[in-house]
């Protein structure tokens, strides 16, 4: 009885070990698609890389603020501000200049190495008057080093499809690599101007400044000045004037000519009609007026 017994376990271990030393370790270069990652492992989420937690030095923040400053003279401050920002190893990038009749205002924006930004806020609020000051961060840290490790695993992505390329056994299977190695040359080159334009925005702070002048509580008036037309001037706006006004009495004639023979379709009819009306009533007999007795009365008295 024992010795069956061992017999079948010996059975059950050898088939086993056959059925494990059957299944395929490659599946081929033919077969490339979508699981590609997942099969090799290199995007297993289980076994993927994660994130560390980065140390103060390796943190990624964009710093950029704004401040209102008021002042006696715009061009001054603005002059003393860009002294201060060359001094500090930054730049001006855009400026805007409002000028009215008793007010200027300049909004103007500059990029100042992060590292210096602290420094030169301090030294702005020491020799300009900052009524409004706003420093604000943006930690993008987490996202910087995903994609960091993103554009790892793709270059290592890229480099597997290009040996899997120079094994291809047919055209087809060299155009479904050659896809894969498109789509995955585009996602690096992004991920590449992504990062350019992280470490750009990290590595300089953009500062928005409103300049302008403190508000005056009492406006001083303008100066009057006398001021009268020379002789030629004199000359000419008069001779002006008679023109216009000859001109405006005989354009009034000519209109007033124009709109008489115009009408004649309509005043001869209504002129005839008026002409026969009033002949009528001239040649009409005159009615006697019937005396009234009081003033038959008055007659025979007289009498």
């Amino acid at each position: 009885m024992k010795k069956k017994l061992w017999i079948i376990i010996l059975l059950v271990l050898m088939i086993a070990g056959c059925s494990t030393s059957d299944q395929p370790k490659d599946k081929g270069i033919g077969h490339v698609d979508s699981n590609w990652q997942n099969e090799t492992g290199e995007y297993n989420s289980d076994k993927g890389e994660q994130t560390k937690a980065p140390i103060d030095n390796d943190l990624k923040l964009i710093k950029n603020g704004s401040a209102t400053i008021k002042t006696k003279s715009v061009n001054d401050s603005y002059q003393n501000i860009l002294n201060l920002v060359k001094e500090f190893d930054g730049y001006q990038t855009d400026i805007s200049r409002n000028e009215g009749s008793n007010y200027t205002t300049i909004r103007v924006e500059f990029k100042i190495p992060a590292d210096n930004l602290d420094a030169y806020l301090e030294k702005l609020d020491a020799s300009e008057d900052v009524k409004y000051l706003n420093v604000y961060t943006k930690d993008i840290t987490n996202e910087y080093f995903d994609s960091d490790i993103r554009l790892k695993q793709l270059e290592k992505d890229l480099a597997k499809y290009q040996e899997f390329f120079d094994k291809a056994a047919n055209v087809e299977e060299m155009l479904k690599i050659q896809y894969e190695i498109n789509r995955t040359t585009t996602e690096i080159e992004i991920l590449k101007g992504q990062f350019k334009l992280w470490d750009s925005l990290i590595s300089y702070s953009t500062i928005t400044l409103d300049i302008s002048e403190y508000d005056d509580v009492i406006q001083t008036s303008q100066e009057i000045k006398f001021s009268a037309l020379s002789f030629e001037d004199f000359l000419y706006y008069l001779k002006s004037g008679i023109v216009r006004s000859a001109s405006a009495v005989v354009s009034v004639v000519q209109y007033a000519i124009i709109l008489a023979i115009a009408g004649i379709p309509v005043w001869l009819p209504v002129g005839g009609v008026v002409y026969f009306v009033i002949k009528k009533r001239k040649n009409a007999p005159k009615k006697e007026k019937v005396k009234k007795p009081a003033e038959e009365k008055n007659i025979t008295e007289e009498n």
